[in-house]
């Protein structure tokens, strides 16, 4: 388990490291448990993932999901990770403000823009962050 978070923490390391450089830079992490097959790469999604980073609350996941906090430990940074590349797909929420089913659901208008295609998620997140909370839309069920 002590790997794994220190292996979480390096990924997390190298992911902010990443967003300073210019150059297209791959780092894959194939041979860990928590993290089987992660590429992060400057020039796809990393500002989507910083987004989604803004969003997310380590303190509530943490709360919400004692399975996930049990398992990794309670390191915002290790609980994000595991957000990325398992919350996600499990449907769990990021934060109290935000679920991504809620507001696919509430803004159908999004959903016409951005699609459904898992690769494109955070772009619903970095339009809550830029527009949408802003606006007032609806981030969360009632």
């Amino acid at each position: 388990m002590e790997k794994n978070v220190c292996t979480l923490l390096i990924l997390f390391a190298l992911c902010t490291a990443l967003a300073f450089s210019s150059a297209p830079v791959t780092v894959k992490a194939e041979d860990y448990a928590i993290v089987p097959s992660v590429t992060v790469s400057t020039t796809d999604n990393f500002s989507g993932q910083q987004n989604m980073f803004y969003v997310f609350d380590a303190e509530y996941y943490a709360a919400a999901y004692p399975d996930v906090a049990q398992k990794i430990g309670n390191v915002p940074e290790a609980l994000f990770a595991h957000y990325l590349l398992h919350g996600i797909q499990e449907g769990r929420n990021a934060s109290r403000n935000f679920n991504l089913n809620a507001y696919k659901e509430f803004n159908p208008d999004l959903v016409e823009i951005y699609g459904d295609d898992p690769e494109n998620e955070s772009a619903y997140y970095t339009h809550y962050l830029t527009y949408g909370k802003d606006e007032g839309r609806i981030a969360i069920y009632p």
